[in-house]
């Protein structure tokens, strides 16, 4: 429903955007109110969502990034896979996976504590022994950071510059850069990263240029160009894409229920739909 309604109003820009789906998440909060402190069968997983409108219906209907789960899911890992779970939020791609392969080495990277109690809840209920909890932000530089929160859409929360005047209304969390937690042994190095983190994403790759480069870990990373309030810095990210698709010979771009194999990314495929890049997949 939330990409319908995107598709339908992309002509009309970004501002348009927002507006209708502020209504939209409004209307979703009133008819699904009841069961927002409810455990909601998804996929073989036990997933309580809260009062997040922006999750929530898909998890409700099992259409949650449907095409990407389908993807991935059938993916034939190998047993001893390590994967980055970047911007888990509640858990859902962690919860999954570990109901697949318990054999794994799960790291969840979500430096929302709030979020972390909805977290912790769902391993619990799906007797989850493999899901190591991170409270870090991974970026391009080990220092603190804020992060906007965004009632009844904890899936919209993001970090903001550093420069904001008045900090008190945001949520200090402390950030790592990926390469360095490898290279220093912390965690050890992934061989499936999920990138999901509105807009920091170019921060992400930047803090993981050198395992990436070297080790050419399967990656699925979130493009949404709502989430990027700065074209300059939207278009390097986009660039930073393009030049990882050259590393890895092609992606898969999932876009509008479509899957597409691509060789490069053109801007003009580019809209205010969710899509989402996936590479490394034999």
């Amino acid at each position: 429903m939330r990409e319908l309604i995107k598709r339908i109003i992309v002509k009309l820009g970004p501002k348009a955007v927002r507006r209708i789906l502020g209504m939209y998440r409004f209307f979703i909060i009133l008819r699904y109110e009841k069961y927002f402190s409810n455990f909601l069968q998804f996929r073989g997983a036990k997933i309580k969502v809260g009062e997040d409108a922006s999750i929530f219906p898909g998890i409700y209907h099992g259409s949650y990034e449907k095409l990407e789960l389908d993807i991935l899911l059938t993916h034939r890992f190998k047993r001893d896979t390590v994967f980055w779970d970047v911007g888990a939020n509640i858990g859902i791609y962690s919860i999954l996976f570990s109901i697949a392969y318990p054999s794994w080495k799960i790291f969840a990277f979500e430096p929302n504590k709030e979020i972390l109690t909805l977290f912790k809840e769902n391993i619990n209920e799906n007797k989850c022994k493999n899901v190591n909890l991170v409270d870090l932000a991974l970026s391009d530089s080990k220092s603190i950071r804020y992060l906007q929160l965004y009632r009844n859409r904890s899936g919209g929360n993001h970090l903001v510059d550093n420069s904001i005047v008045d900090k008190s209304q945001f949520l200090e969390v402390e950030s790592a850069i990926g390469d360095e937690l490898v290279v220093t042994g912390q965690i050890p190095r992934p061989d499936f990263i999920k990138i999901d983190c509105e807009g920091h994403e170019l921060e992400i790759l930047t803090g993981l240029d050198q395992t990436i480069f070297h080790f050419r870990p399967i990656i699925s990373i979130e493009i949404l160009m709502e989430n990027w309030s700065n074209r300059q810095k939207f278009i390097k990210y986009i660039q930073s894409l393009d030049r990882l698709i050259g590393i890895y010979g092609k992606a898969i771009l999932i876009k509008n229920n479509e899957i597409l194999t691509i060789t490069r990314i053109e801007f003009r495929d580019l809209d205010y739909s969710l899509q989402t890049l996936i590479l490394g997949l034999k």
